[in-house]
């Protein structure tokens, strides 16, 4: 994939939408592309995430711990993996395994670190994007509970 398209797929990712383009290209020239082969473990459930993946082709199962790969929850191109340990130390909650040849970039904590402190612009947009996400998905839980 070229610079070019990498961006894109970073600017349609609600966390990245707001950041400044240059902000985009270096995370983009800076991330470093990984290919995964059909049946490769990208992660372990409870390895230490050190950063996110952005599946650019093929796709990726995630067992969500259920025992079965039969119900994992599939995700392709233009999903980020991760995205939590994107900003904070985390766990990984699953296991991540290659459907398919698969190509993704991966986005180390280290670097979107560097790129909000090199780019405070992009920085307050990605906090409010974050406040408005945590905010969504409250109102999501009130609902359900409500349901109940």
């Amino acid at each position: 994939m070229s610079l070019e398209s990498d961006v894109k797929a970073l600017a349609r990712l609600p966390i990245f939408s707001a950041f400044e383009p240059e902000a985009l290209k270096l995370i983009a020239f800076a991330a470093e592309p990984v290919k995964f082969g059909a049946g490769d473990v990208v992660f372990r459930n409870g390895d230490v995430s050190d950063g996110g993946f952005l599946v650019l082709s093929g796709s990726i199962m995630l067992d969500l711990g259920h025992g079965t790969m039969d119900n994992g929850k599939i995700v392709g191109p233009g999903a980020l993996i991760g995205e939590l340990a994107l900003l904070a130390p985390t766990v990984q909650p699953s296991t991540a395994i290659a459907r398919e040849n698969a190509t993704t970039l991966k986005l180390p904590r280290s670097l979107i670190r560097r790129v909000l402190e090199e780019f405070p612009e992009s920085a307050r947009r990605a906090r409010e994007a974050v406040r408005q996400e945590i905010e969504n998905f409250g109102q999501e839980l009130d609902k359900a509970r409500r349901a109940l």
